[in-house]
């Protein structure tokens, strides 16, 4: 995350997810409703002693501000509950409860000239305020308590008023505490949102998949249709191999972060090495040496150029090397400027005389033909001590970033 957050407020909207800027939202709301409606109970209690009781002990002033209390907390509580009040107006209403629970702590310092009762109210209300205020109204309030009963507990310092000392050293604890509980808090906000934002973007990453996946169907079918459209395949084995090559384009696709392309070097890897195991026996018998740059290539391209690579190598492993106790083949893959180069070589017999594969009835090869077609691919053949083909294709005009290809 880029930006940073501000100590000011308890919810920087810049910096939060929207789903937890609302569910922060509505837990600060409830919260800040029952603390008011609990602290406006506690307050009507305390004006029913009086009339109940009739107690000296309980001044007629802390009386009425008992019952104004107990009917402002009410009100705001009533506020928070019905009015859909925004995440400012909360803490608002959040720092106004928490000063009359504040206010009302110095008038009862007053009237029963109590330090040590006073403290513990004073501690109830600073730790009532943790539960709502945001950090810039603990400062203003705490400091403006804490400032004040600091002159306080110096001045009666020198006359030996020991327990007004210690309540001034109460407020410095508790101020210094309250603000350490308020970054804690702000920390667990943050770690929930970066786990919440990480989430949002698996999320977004399995509907990536998803789509990707119904989208590679999609072209199978329609790679399908043209490729094959007006050629009867009617070997087996012809079959298996076709369908063995299309197979590895998901493998190579769910196993990498970029669910929209294939890493060719190691799906061409792949489908030659399976093609060896298959056909040559002894497995030694034919060597194979590859060149392959890693190229990201798209599903379009990637399912093409690797059927006809399946056609070439399964053509010169089958052919190239009969009645011979040994051989080689080449395969390369290099983008060459504005193009890719697929290269398969052999040293084999070669290709018979008067070759044309315009013309040949090889089912492989016009397989081959009808992808180089279908990619806007050139074929160009050779035969010397061998055979050599190369299929160029052009370079898409988006391609894939380098960073991706390095795994950034």
């Amino acid at each position: 995350m880029a930006k940073h957050f501000k100590i000011n407020h308890l919810f920087p909207t810049e910096c939060f997810d929207e789903e937890l800027q609302e569910a922060l939202k509505s837990n600060l709301r409830q919260r800040l409703f029952y603390i008011c409606m609990g602290l406006a109970m506690w307050y009507a209690i305390f004006a029913s002693a009086y009339f109940w009781l009739q107690t000296p002990a309980i001044p007629v002033p802390m009386l009425y501000l008992s019952l104004v209390s107990a009917l402002i907390l009410t009100v705001v509580g009533c506020i928070i509950k019905r009015l859909p009040t925004s995440t400012r107006w909360l803490e608002t209403l959040g720092a106004a409860v928490y000063s009359i629970f504040l206010f009302n702590t110095f008038v009862i310092l007053t009237l029963t000239k109590n330090p040590i009762h006073s403290t513990l109210l004073m501690i109830l209300a600073i730790g009532t305020g943790l539960f709502f205020s945001s950090g810039f109204y603990i400062k203003i309030l705490l400091a403006a308590a804490t400032g004040g009963w600091i002159v306080i507990a110096a001045f009666l310092a020198r006359r030996n008023m020991l327990p007004w000392v210690q309540y001034g050293f109460v407020l410095i604890i508790l101020d210094f505490l309250s603000l350490l509980i308020y970054r804690t808090r702000l920390k667990a906000y943050r770690d929930i949102n970066k786990l919440l934002l990480k989430n949002k973007r698996k999320q977004e990453q399995l509907k990536k998949a998803f789509l990707v996946a119904k989208e590679v169907q999609q072209r199978y079918r329609r790679l399908s249709e043209a490729t094959f459209e007006g050629i009867i395949v009617h070997r087996n084995g012809k079959i298996v191999d076709v369908n063995q090559s299309m197979a590895l384009v998901p493998e190579n696709l769910y196993r990498s972060e970029d669910l929209a392309n294939v890493n060719f070097a190691e799906y061409a890897r792949k489908l030659v090495m399976n093609i060896h195991r298959s056909y040559v026996h002894p497995p030694g018998r034919i060597q194979l040496d590859f060149q392959l740059d890693p190229v990201l290539l798209g599903v379009d391209l990637a399912i093409p150029a690797g059927l006809i690579l399946n056609e070439l190598v399964s053509n010169a492993v089958k052919h190239a090397f009969a009645e011979r106790d040994s051989g080689k083949i080449s395969i390369t893959f290099r983008q060459r400027d504005v193009q890719y180069e697929l290269r398969v070589v052999d040293n084999g017999h070669g290709l018979p005389p008067g070759f044309d594969l315009d013309t040949c009835e090889s089912l492989g090869l016009q397989l081959v033909s009808a992808l180089a077609e279908q990619i806007q691919g050139q074929i160009s053949y050779s035969c010397n001590g061998g055979t050599q083909f190369i299929v160029r294709f052009n370079i898409p005009r988006t391609p894939v970033p380098p960073a991706i290809l390095a795994g950034d």
